[in-house]
């Protein structure tokens, strides 16, 4: 299934047509009101039409005592930011959903148009999608953001020791459009787009980082330098393996990663060959989707 990437006028779009709007509300299946749901598309932060507060502030006053000096409190304040982080990722992906699905809605509408257009005015015939198109079609993926409990300020605040990881680079592809792919960067950076001890690989924009596939964990992140872009694969204990490439270098056919994660749980800290490992495949490709042969 694709996995969606949206502009702000899109989500602008559906709220302000009518038409599109009756398709986003009878696919939407988040607890907000469809119309906050949408405005926080665009203005995550901000309060929504309806006076309703962004749940995203909702998070500062839990981190505060999570992150805080311990107290009895703490055990509790850490359930509930878990809660309210599941909660905020749970509606972040039914608004996208819905918003997939009035888009589509539209699409639908316009090709029946082209069709009838074209029932009556036939054109000459265009060749059919190759082979390798529609393979990549098929094997798409719908976006999940993987919900991790990390507050961005608290690691920008730490420090830490982060033993191995590499980075590789890919820079031999022509250029592409890579439009749909880089728009994931335009997108505000919340909690579980940050993995741990991302601070402590300064090869890497920690604000950059978005989180791409949810498990194995395996992120998409700008290089320190501004011009590369990466895909991250990230170990339970916070080690870090990369492949890069030029920004304006990006493969045709993609930007993959390929290694081995660690089952959390699995390795014994005297025996390293006791853990089992799961084979990571992960491409993404320049419009923005991507796709797994992990397993």
């Amino acid at each position: 299934m694709p996995n969606p990437r949206f502009s702000p006028s899109d989500a602008e779009r559906v709220a302000s047509d009518p038409g599109l709007l009756v398709e986003f509300v009878e696919h939407y299946t988040g607890v907000h009101d469809p119309l906050d749901a949408l405005w926080w598309m665009t203005h995550p932060n901000d309060p929504a039409p309806s006076g309703r507060h962004s749940p995203l502030n909702e998070l500062k006053p839990l981190e505060a005592v999570v992150y805080g000096v311990p107290s009895p409190a703490t055990a509790a304040a850490t359930e509930q930011l878990r809660r309210l982080v599941q909660t905020i990722e749970s509606e972040r992906a039914a608004t996208r959903a819905a918003l997939a699905a009035s888009l589509a809605a539209e699409s639908r509408a316009i090709a029946r148009g082209a069709e009838q257009a074209d029932s009556s005015h036939p054109e000459p015939s265009h060749p059919e999608p190759s082979q390798r198109e529609a393979g990549v079609r098929i094997t798409r993926r719908r976006f999940y953001r993987a919900t991790v409990l990390t507050s961005v300020a608290v690691i920008a605040a730490l420090i830490g020791v982060l033993a191995g990881g590499f980075v590789g680079n890919q820079r031999e592809a022509p250029a592409v459009d890579t439009t749909g792919a880089l728009a994931i960067f335009d997108e505000p950076q919340v909690v579980a787009d940050v993995p741990p001890n991302a601070l402590n690989q300064p090869q890497f924009d920690v604000l950059s980082f978005r989180a791409l596939v949810d498990s194995p964990p395996v992120y998409v992140a700008r290089a320190a330098s501004g011009q590369d872009v990466c895909l991250v694969l990230v170990q339970p204990e916070g080690k870090m393996a990369a492949s890069c490439v030029d920004a304006e270098s990006f493969p045709e056919s993609g930007l993959t990663i390929r290694g081995s994660y660690e089952n959390p749980g699995t390795v014994q800290a005297d025996d390293p060959d006791t853990g089992t490992f799961l084979l990571v495949d992960v491409t993404w490709l320049p419009d923005g989707n991507f796709y797994s042969r992990s397993g």
